[in-house]
């Protein structure tokens, strides 16, 4: 249900359906990288979302952690909430209550709440205090022409564009097409091959993984994040929950649920929303989800000559001098090691070493990052005389 009032003056729009599906909705809006919809008849284009002239009242101290921000009309008269998380509106989390009553009920019931980081609220709204708690005074005046307007969500324009770029298409003459697309010539001489000795690049992998694990990713505050880290060695990895059926390596987070305190249902819905923004890959197992980002690994040619390490252990040992714990033995499969160190500080220790990255991941849980470590590896490929 939408409901219309204002804020430092402004006439705003409360309630909108942020990420979710449009439907019938008769305007949309956009803002924090989110599309929200509006339903009700009362809504008009005049009209501002509520949270983002809230939004600028506010300091926020960490905008890609997971906080609420509770507001209030000038009249005092319509209560909402909204929740962000990874610099994004979690999905349908605006929220309209019936009393401010309950309004209160809810802040207490964020602050409470391990999955939220901060509770912003006006000054003066309540009398309990915690650490999670930051106020912000209602402004007297918003600058108006900084704030995301509503406008139709119908998708006429849209059609009329694609109609456009398919008349375009269709004047390429014939003859073009065939000039680019010419087919390749039979080769008329024997071919010949030579065999190179190559050395996949894992370093490049633990470069990229660490870069992309130090950004956020969406995912709904109510998911915990049990598990991330770095996959060299797919075959290898030894990971219980979820993982991908090729081979290449990967960078990956690990969520699941406290069905006993959310709803499975709206909870996976929502998650799913989020992840649509995510440039990498999902797998989905029974309340539980795994985000990953693949990547190609290259391969870099040696000299014949060229002999691999064969003992991970030792160069383990010499790049976690004192901090680190191993087991198991070196071989086929490698050998396993634990320490006290940040993911991305061991990510950095591995680079540049004589190693096979099978599995290097960090364990929320009890703030370990564990490591299986293979010997280095040499391949073989056919190579084209030309």
């Amino acid at each position: 249900m939408n409901y219309t009032g204002t804020i430092a003056g402004i006439e705003c729009a409360f309630g909108a359906r942020w990420d979710d599906a449009k439907d019938s909705a008769r305007l949309k809006t956009k803002f924090s990288d989110t599309v929200g919809y509006y339903d009700s008849k009362t809504v008009t284009k005049k009209h501002v979302p509520a949270p983002a002239v809230v939004d600028a009242m506010i300091d926020t101290e960490d905008k890609m952690a997971a906080y609420t921000v509770f507001y209030h009309d000038d009249e005092g008269e319509i209560f909402g909430s909204i929740i962000y998380s990874a610099g994004q509106i979690a999905p349908l989390s605006e929220t309209v209550y019936e009393s401010s009553d309950d309004w209160i009920v809810a802040i207490g019931r964020a602050t409470a709440d391990s999955n939220i980081d901060k509770v912003y609220f006006p000054l003066g709204t309540v009398e309990i205090s915690s650490d999670k708690h930051s106020t912000y005074e209602i402004a007297t005046k918003v600058d108006k022409k900084f704030l995301p307007q509503l406008t139709s969500s119908s998708s006429i324009g849209t059609i009329i564009i694609v109609l456009l770029m398919v008349l375009v298409l269709a004047a390429i003459p014939i003859g073009a097409w065939i000039f680019i697309a010419k087919p390749f010539e039979k080769a008329t001489t024997e071919v010949q091959f030579v065999v190179e000795k190559i050395k996949p690049n894992y370093t490049k992998v633990l470069e990229q993984c660490k870069e992309d694990l130090n950004e956020p990713w969406p995912a709904p505050p109510e998911w915990t994040l049990r598990q991330e880290g770095c996959v060299g060695a797919p075959e290898l990895a030894k990971i219980a929950f979820p993982k991908p059926t090729d081979q290449r390596p990967y960078a990956y987070r690990f969520y699941d649920l406290n069905t006993a305190e959310w709803d499975d249902y709206l909870s996976r819905a929502s998650f799913l929303k989020m992840a649509e923004r995510f440039p990498g890959q999902l797998l989905e197992g029974t309340n539980q989800f795994v985000l990953y980002m693949p990547y190609d690994i290259e391969r870099d040619v040696v000299d014949d000559a060229y002999l691999p390490d064969t003992d991970p252990i030792a160069i383990v040992r010499s790049n976690f001098v004192g901090a680190v714990k191993l087991s198991g033995n070196a071989g086929v499969g490698g050998t396993s090691a634990f320490t006290d160190l940040e993911l991305s500080r061991v990510l950095g220790r591995l680079s540049e070493t004589r190693v096979t990255p099978n599995h290097v991941f960090r364990v929320l849980d009890n703030q370990q990052t564990g490591m299986e470590i293979g010997p280095e590896r040499l391949e073989t490929r056919q190579v084209r005389v030309e």
